[in-house]
């Protein structure tokens, strides 16, 4: 119970752009649940994106250092599970991202993609098969290729909800994810 209200008390401050907040919230129910663990396997299973959160968090705050080694240990306790790697490759391409770092975001994905190759788990597959391409032409690929695969994958489920964003200017766009509420498009 006390490891459900830290994560959704850290999610929260997350959407509302506490970062640090959502980070200390976060780790702390990470730790609870990893003291479950062996206890409550289901519990663990249905709780996959409470480890990735607080290192994607940390990553927001600026630790890089911190957040490199939380997500690495949450592909190593990710072991051959292919849907664990998912999650682990959908957060960790969002940090490499955000840190522009796409070397990380490369390996990350591609990662992930090794471990779904069929793109079982399209919600959280979609990120890593986004994140490759975008990597791909930051580091010297063609960037037309690469954007037009990314249309691809973001028409083709529609499972990260983009392509229904349309006409929309970019400002409205990453508010929806990033800006205060008030400022968030509906």
């Amino acid at each position: 119970m006390r490891a459900s209200g830290h994560h959704a008390w850290g999610v929260h401050q997350w959407s509302s752009g506490n970062v640090g907040e959502a980070c200390r919230n976060l780790s702390r129910s990470d730790s609870l649940i990893r003291a479950e663990r062996d206890a409550e396997p289901l519990r663990h299973r249905l709780q996959m994106m409470t480890p990735v959160m607080p290192a994607l968090n940390t990553a927001l705050h600026g630790d890089l250092v911190a957040a490199r080694r939380l997500f690495e240990v949450v592909e190593f306790d990710a072991g051959d599970d292919p849907y664990a790697i998912s999650i682990w490759g959908s957060f960790a391409v969002t940090a490499a991202a955000a840190a522009g770092d796409f070397a990380w975001a490369l390996r990350a994905a591609e990662t992930a993609i090794d471990a779904d190759p069929d793109f079982s788990f399209t919600f959280s597959g979609s990120y890593p098969r986004l994140a490759r391409h975008w990597a791909k032409a930051m580091s010297g690929g063609d960037p037309v290729t690469s954007a037009m695969e990314m249309q691809r994958i973001i028409e083709a489920d529609d499972v990260l909800g983009l392509a229904r964003l349309g006409d929309r200017p970019p400002e409205t766009i990453a508010g929806r994810h990033t800006g205060p509420d008030d400022e968030r498009s509906p």
